[in-house]
């Protein structure tokens, strides 16, 4: 059945059309029929959103956010497919900055998209092209008997020279032929932007961007889609970049994904069941050298090699699924080497030590350790086959696996169709944009570098749809990089809500206020690409609406409404014949109250204090979403006695909070506050100079809680 909808755009409407070729390649990859809605549904959105091809020129650019490992490329498979039933005769894919990557993408492609079989559309490609193919893109372009619907499909490396070529072709190609063009940028915010933006020279241009902003200059009827899962440099390069999204869709991922919030979201338990904690001192790095394999490297693989074994036995083989360990734990091949020996000789120690009569003391103690290794998988893994099965089969297993180092020297080919189970070391070449197929073991010792958010999240292979096998997954990391991914969880969260609740306001991205939460530990991205100037909000301690409001009584009813509501109690302060203001009262008031009585209800005119509770409205949110807010910390201060307070410039308050007082033993305000639950105080003030009432709020968050906001300034 044909599907159209009607996609509303602020300078048009026009039709996008579901036809043969999206719901084929969908109906071959197996997919629900709520996959497949999905899938499409978001496809179309997008489309809809980019220039109609029938328009004499274009140039919009649209930014698609996903998660890491979650399908982006099925979404962007998916919008070629729609884009050539709707009017675009070129797409251009701009593919990984390496030959695998390239390749990896042009073979996907084709399979999904069937481009081989005969279709309603005439496929054409083309990998890498230059000037010299002008006549055969021409060619190609040009409708006929046999080529009656000629769409053509171009993947290019994401390297100058490469980008270049396609400059000059279609610089020739555009005087022949009636080119309407879709170009979709895979991790997009990866080598595109400008890495030269920082010095905010005009004249200081890195060559790959130069080269792709003259591509769209080039080609008069264009849509340029930015696709990535770390959206943060797109975002916060200068809005009045060429490459700043107009627009933007975020991609959901289908049911059985398993990501951040799968393995890193922020819990009340502190319990991270699939992930292991890499001790210190078995880090390797150049100020660290140790010559034994690290003690958690050999738990690691241990534990891989039993999954292997029940993977077997449940009859899983390497034609349609793998069991894979990936060891990642430097950028420098050196030690790569290093990880790799160790994995080497101890597979060759443990082939020596199970080949020994079943009584021997040194293959009793090995398996005595993968028994116990066998009772930590067994913490999140029910059911599992008995250890006394297993253990007849490790033997094959790991003589049958493959340990491979994959890096820039080595440029091992991996063939997943060969072995159902090997161990990848590498580096960068297992990073960015690269499927490990059938992941569910990841050794990890590298550090966090200089923090920068998008990176490391990129190095998340361990991402992907693995709700099958996740009991058999394990993510062995240091304890600094574990903290990072949970803070990270946080900051994607903030980001993709936010942008979710704008993407419908049929307004341009442009006018979107770049402003997230971000640990202090993290930077949004790279500062070469960044131009403009990003300011940073540390919520953490004492915060306050300490800007006295022109409109204050309305505020001041909505709070002492809140506090009719609630039964606050007084409580033991210990102290020695106290004055009347200071004896206070407290209330545990739930989170949702807190929300819907008091911060939803209060409205500031003044900027700071709108400021801070725009921020404290987005970093509640977040925590509350992961289950951490089960309740406030409320004191109503001085039971509601008016206290006298100054002010000064820009009606601020001189002191909001009272100081201690030796002679009753009254430790000061900011003493009567939880370090595991966020407190409110509620203040009601006599205005000096004005003589009027002033009830405000102060908020303390704990350091388990602290966060930044961060925000582009432009």
């Amino acid at each position: 059945m044909e599907h159209i909808r009607l996609i509303e755009k602020k300078e048009e409407v026009w039709n996008v059309t579901v036809g043969s070729v999206a719901i084929n390649l969908l109906d071959r990859k197996g997919l629900s029929d709520q996959e497949k809605d999905r899938i499409l549904s978001e496809s179309v959105d997008i489309l809809g959103c980019c220039g109609n091809p029938k328009n004499k020129e274009n140039n919009i650019t649209g930014l698609a956010i996903g998660y890491v490992q979650s399908g982006k490329t099925m979404s962007f498979t998916t919008l070629s497919a729609l884009a050539a039933q709707n009017g675009f005769n070129v797409i251009i894919v701009i593919a990984g900055t390496t030959t695998k990557l390239v390749d990896q993408t042009f073979n996907r492609l084709s399979d999904d998209l069937d481009i081989f079989s005969t279709t309603e559309v005439s496929w054409k490609t083309h990998k890498n092209p230059g000037p010299k193919q002008v006549d055969e893109v021409v060619g190609d372009l040009e409708p006929g008997i046999l080529n009656p619907h000629p769409v053509l499909l171009i993947t290019v490396m994401k390297n100058n020279t490469h980008l270049k070529k396609l400059v000059k072709l279609f610089q020739k190609v555009q005087k022949k032929a009636d080119c309407k063009v879709l170009i979709i940028d895979d991790e997009a915010d990866q080598a595109s932007l400008n890495t030269k933006a920082s010095k905010k020279d005009e004249d200081s241009v890195s060559a790959t961007y130069l080269t792709i902003t003259r591509l769209k200059e080039t080609l008069v009827n264009h849509t340029f889609i930015q696709y990535t899962a770390t959206p943060q440099a797109p975002l916060f390069i200068s809005v009045l970049d060429i490459l700043s999204p107009s627009f933007v869709k975020i991609l959901t991922p289908g049911g059985a994904y398993t990501g951040g919030k799968t393995f890193f979201k922020r819990n009340p338990e502190s319990s991270y069941p699939y992930i292991q904690e890499i001790p210190s001192e078995e880090i390797y790095t150049n100020s660290n050298e140790f010559t034994d394999i690290p003690k958690s490297l050999v738990e690691c693989t241990m534990i891989y090699f039993i999954t292997v074994v029940i993977g077997a036995l449940s009859n899983e083989r390497a034609v349609n699924s793998n069991r894979t360990m990936m060891v990642h734990p430097s950028q420098l091949t050196r030690i790569h080497s290093i990880y790799k020996r160790w994995l080497d000789n101890l597979k060759q120690r443990w082939l020596e030590e199970l080949s020994l009569d079943q009584h021997d003391l040194d293959r009793v103690n090995l398996l005595n350790e993968f028994q116990e290794a066998y009772k930590k998988l067994a913490l999140t893994a029910d059911n599992l086959i008995p250890f006394e099965e297993i253990s007849k089969h490790l033997e094959y297993v790991i003589k049958t696996t493959p340990i491979f180092e994959s890096n820039s020297r080595t440029q091992q080919e991996i063939n997943w169709r060969k072995h159902y189970s090997m161990i990848l070391v590498g580096g960068q070449v297992l990073d960015r944009g690269f499927t490990v197929e059938g992941l569910n073991i990841t050794y990890m010792p590298r550090s966090i570098g200089v923090g920068n958010a998008d990176t490391i999240q990129q190095r998340c292979r361990f991402f992907g749809y693995k709700k099958s096998y996740l009991d058999y997954c394990r993510i062995y990391l240091p304890r600094t990089s574990k903290r990072a991914y949970i803070d990270y969880v946080t900051h994607e969260e903030d980001m993709r809500n936010k942008l979710k609740a704008f993407e419908g306001q049929n307004r341009s991205l442009k006018e979107f206020k770049r402003s997230f939460i971000l640990s202090p530990e993290l930077n949004i991205t790279r500062k070469s690409v960044i131009s403009d100037d990003i300011s940073r909000y540390r919520l953490q301690g004492w915060r306050s609406f300490d800007r006295v409001e022109s409109n204050s009584e309305e505020n001041n009813d909505v709070i002492k409404t809140f506090l009719d509501k609630f039964p606050f109690s007084s409580f033991d302060q210990k102290l020695i014949q106290p004055k009347k203001i200071q004896i206070h009262s407290i209330a545990y008031i739930k989170y949702e109250d807190v929300l819907n009585e008091l911060l939803l209800n209060l409205k500031f005119t003044d900027p700071v204090n709108a400021i801070l509770c725009n921020h404290l409205l987005s970093f509640l949110s977040i925590y509350n979403e992961f289950s951490l807010l089960e309740d406030f910390e409320v004191y109503n201060i001085s039971q509601g006695i008016e206290r006298e307070r100054s002010v000064g410039e820009s009606m601020r308050l001189k002191n909001l909070f009272q100081g201690k007082n030796p002679k009753t033993n009254y430790p000061s305000d900011r003493f009567y506050c939880s370090e595991d639950k966020i407190t409110i105080q509620v203040h009601n003030l006599l205005i000096k100079s004005t003589g009027k009432n002033f009830r405000t709020l102060a908020f303390h968050i704990p350091s388990a809680f602290v966060q930044n906001i961060i925000t582009l300034n432009n």
